[in-house]
C-alpha cells in the first residue's frame, strides 16, 4: 500500500481526443465506464485505431499496444482479489477477537456458578453440623450460630450468583493505522491504501445514472450505524471505527466487522464488471479482424 507501490500509480482518465470517438462506438457505456476506471480507455481506443489503420496487420505497434493492453486488463481481477481477501482477513481476525471474549465469558460465568454452589453447599453444610452439636451436647454453643452461618452462606450465594448475570470487561483494544474504511467513507484516498482501479470503480458515476457501489455501500453502512450505536455515541464511536482504532466494546466490533463485510460483498460485486470489459474487447477484436479477412476478400482478384 502507498503511493508509488503497485497499482496505486495515476491512471489517465478518459479518451477525450474527438479523433478517438469513433474508434469507441463499439463498446457499451458499462464497458467504458469499467475501461475508464481501469485507465485503459485511451490505449483501448489508439488499439482500435491502429487496427483499422494497419487492416489487424501484426505490425509492432499493433502488438506493443496490444501485449500492455492484455496485460492491464489481466490485472483487474488479481486487484479486486486483492482487497477482497484483506476485508475477509479483518472480519475473521475481528470474529476471532469476538469468539475469543465469549469464551472467556463462559469460563467466568460458569467459574462464578461453580463457586455459588459450592458455597451455597459449605455454608449449609456447616450450619447443619453447627445445629448438630449443639442437639447433642449439654454446653451449647450461641445458639444463633447455625441461623446465622445458614444466613451468611445465602448473601454470599446471592452476591456470586448475581455476578453471573453481569457481564464482565468487553473492552478490545484495536489499533488500525490502515484502515480501509476510510477512503471508502470519504471517496478520496491520499494515503493509497486502495488501488487506484477499486477506488474508480467505487466512485465513478454509474451508466445509467443509478447510485454508485460506494453510495449503495454507505447506504448499508448507515442503516449498521443506526442499529448499532445511539446517535448521542455516533460521533466518538466514528471516529474510533473510520479512525486509527481506539478501546472498543463488544457492540462496535461487531460493527466493524460488518462494515469490513459489506465492503467485501461490494468488491465481489464488481468482478462482473471486469468480465464485461473483457467480452467487449473480445468481440471488438473479433469483429474488426472477420471485417478485415471479408474485405481482403473481396479486394482479391477473382480466378477462373
Amino acid at each position: 500500500m502507498g503511493a508509488g507501490r503497485a497499482f496505486r500509480e495515476e491512471l489517465p482518465g478518459a479518451a477525450d481526443d474527438p479523433e478517438l470517438a469513433p474508434f469507441l462506438a463499439g463498446f457499451d457505456a458499462e464497458a467504458r465506464r469499467t475501461a475508464v476506471a481501469a485507465g485503459i480507455e485511451p490505449l483501448l481506443a489508439r488499439l482500435m485505431r491502429e487496427r483499422a489503420r494497419v487492416h489487424a496487420a501484426p505490425t509492432p505497434e499493433l502488438l506493443e499496444m496490444r501485449q500492455e493492453l492484455g496485460e492491464r486488463v489481466s490485472s483487474l481481477p488479481l486487484q479486486l482479489l486483492s482487497v477482497e481477501l484483506e476485508c475477509a482477513c479483518v472480519v475473521d481476525l475481528l470474529q476471532d477477537a469476538l469468539d475469543r471474549q465469549d469464551e472467556s465469558e463462559r469460563a467466568r460465568e460458569l467459574a462464578l456458578t461453580l463457586a455459588s454452589l459450592i458455597t451455597g453447599a459449605g455454608f449449609g453444610l456447616a450450619a447443619s453440623i453447627w445445629n448438630l452439636a449443639d442437639d447433642h451436647t449439654t454446653t451449647p454453643a450461641w445458639h444463633d450460630g447455625p441461623l446465622v452461618t445458614a444466613i451468611v452462606g445465602a448473601v454470599v450465594t446471592t452476591a456470586l450468583g448475581a455476578s453471573v448475570l453481569v457481564p464482565g470487561s468487553r473492552e478490545i483494544v484495536a489499533v488500525h493505522a490502515r484502515n480501509l474504511l476510510t477512503p471508502v467513507r470519504t471517496g478520496a484516498d491520499d494515503e493509497r491504501l486502495l488501488p487506484t482501479f477499486v477506488l474508480r470503480m467505487l466512485v465513478l458515476p454509474m451508466e445509467n445514472g443509478e447510485p454508485t457501489p460506494r453510495e449503495v455501500l454507505l447506504a448499508s453502512w448507515s442503516e449498521a450505524w443506526d442499529d448499532a450505536v445511539a446517535p448521542e455515541d455516533r460521533g466518538v464511536a466514528e471516529s474510533i471505527v473510520y479512525g486509527d482504532g481506539g478501546v472498543y466494546d463488544r457492540r462496535l466490533v461487531a460493527l466493524r466487522r460488518r462494515l469490513f463485510d459489506d465492503l467485501e460483498s461490494t468488491i465481489e460485486s464488481l468482478a462482473p464488471h471486469v468480465d464485461a470489459l473483457s467480452q467487449s474487447i473480445a468481440r471488438a477484436l473479433e469483429e474488426e479482424l472477420t471485417r478485415t479477412v471479408e474485405d481482403d476478400a473481396l479486394d482479391a482478384p477473382i480466378r477462373p
